[in-house]
């Protein structure tokens, strides 16, 4: 078994536009939501590689309860995360059509 620890999971944002341009308005022609963070992402390849996870982490307010939810429901690992009482991050990444990559990532 493999156990992973996100000490600073997020809530994951990406948006695709054709072409970012700082201080205009961007269109966005794809949006996703996600679950993030090092140890996650490492507990979901392992998963899907075959691997028996568990994963924890630090997690509090509607973020880590989003994220509680989106583990729950993937069901490839198995979560034991631990309650805090702030609100776990948001990472926002920004790809435009030639591949440049903006992002914006809040403190944990």
């Amino acid at each position: 078994m493999i156990l992973t620890i996100t000490v600073n999971p997020s809530v994951d944002y990406l948006y695709k536009t054709k072409k970012f341009k700082s201080g205009d308005l961007n269109r966005v022609t794809l949006q996703k939501k996600m679950v993030g963070g090092k140890g996650i992402n490492a507990a979901r390849v392992a998963s899907l590689l075959g691997s028996s996870v568990t994963t924890t982490g630090f997690i509090g307010g509607e973020n880590g309860k989003y994220i509680l939810e989106q583990s729950n429901c993937e069901m490839l690992f198995k979560s034991s995360f631990i309650g805090i009482n702030e609100n776990t991050r948001n990472c926002f990444t920004i790809i435009d059509d030639d591949g440049e990559k903006t992002e914006i990532n809040e403190y944990g």
